[in-house]
């Protein structure tokens, strides 16, 4: 199955991935009309081809990470990569008027990186600072920006034409991105690829049925909710046609 990065590079880190496919597993819905998938055809090829790459590539090098590193050492470098998130997540939210959410963003980096060791330990969320993660996408969303039709990158996963923009901004957001040394640079980015496919190893077993189908209206329905900030999201406004100006209304 395709890795969290492969559903998205930028983070999510929102919901925990678990959950929310187990949750919609057991709903059973149906998925959403054709009409929110007009590139279908070009969306299946790109993702068999991802799931081809995948099964051959990325799944392998993710089971040995699980195997060679102690579930400690993997909670160290999950708190790491999720310390680096505040600051996109931090500008996303000022992005969005989220005052009081941004304050705990910016509170939790500063603590984390500190207190924390570089972030390696999760002080800020003992301290009472609950994470909150946003992305550019969600900015975009929350700005009322259509997001297009579905998109299933190669090698990257589901998207939106607006998520894809997205993620192209959250990219140079994140710090590492601008260190000198490139052995370090592509070291942290190869880290985070495996410990971002390693935490789909579980819960891919839960996916029933058509798997392009379970991950585009699971893609789909998710971003929608987190646009919402958790609010409840009737699927059918999850469609995009003429009725697509009432999705943020």
């Amino acid at each position: 199955m395709i890795s969290r990065v492969l559903f998205r590079f930028a983070f999510g880190s929102q919901l925990t991935v678990a959950f929310a496919l187990l949750l919609l597993a057991g709903n059973g819905h149906a998925s959403m009309k054709e009409k929110s998938d007009p590139l279908e055809g070009f969306n299946r090829a790109s993702y068999w081809l991802t799931d081809e790459f995948d099964q051959l590539v990325f799944r392998p090098i993710a089971v040995l990470y699980d195997r060679v590193l102690p579930q400690a050492g993997q909670l160290l470098v999950a708190n790491f990569y999720a310390n680096l998130l505040e600051i996109p997540s931090f500008t996303g939210e000022v992005l969005q008027g989220k005052w009081r959410l941004a304050g705990k963003g910016a509170g939790r980096f500063v603590i984390n990186t500190s207190l924390g060791a570089v972030g390696f330990f999760d002080v800020a969320t003992r301290l009472g600072f609950e994470r909150h993660n946003e992305d550019m996408g969600q900015t975009l969303g929350y700005w009322r920006v259509p997001a297009g039709p579905y998109l299933f990158i190669p090698l990257l996963g589901p998207s939106t034409v607006r998520d894809s923009a997205g993620l192209f901004v959250d990219l140079f957001i994140v710090p590492y991105r601008y260190l000198d040394a490139m052995s370090v640079r592509n070291t942290l980015y190869g880290l985070d690829f495996v410990h971002k496919r390693d935490k789909l190893l579980e819960v891919e077993k839960h996916i029933l049925g058509d798997k392009y189908i379970f991950m585009r209206d699971f893609y789909l329905n998710r971003r929608a909710r987190l646009i919402r900030d958790g609010a409840e999201l009737d699927l059918e406004e999850a469609d995009f046609g003429d009725d697509f100006d009432e999705a943020f209304e």
